[in-house]
């Protein structure tokens, strides 16, 4: 790919092996983790731009 640094699959993976946007992660997380079974989700940003999510196991929602 002619314009594309070559190290841009490397330094930035896809979302997940399953290939699913970041809004459907995202809306399964608050719809099926958060409401319906009242578990916490914090979601953290790392200085490159990377989102993760995790459940709180210490706390419900």
């Amino acid at each position: 790919m002619d314009g594309l640094p070559a190290q841009a699959d490397e330094a930035r993976p896809q979302r997940g092996e399953a290939g699913r946007q970041a809004h459907s992660v995202r809306g399964f997380l608050s719809g099926a983790v958060r409401k319906r079974k009242g578990l916490a989700v914090l979601s953290e940003c790392d200085g490159e731009g990377t989102r993760r999510y995790r459940i709180d196991q210490g706390q419900e929602a």
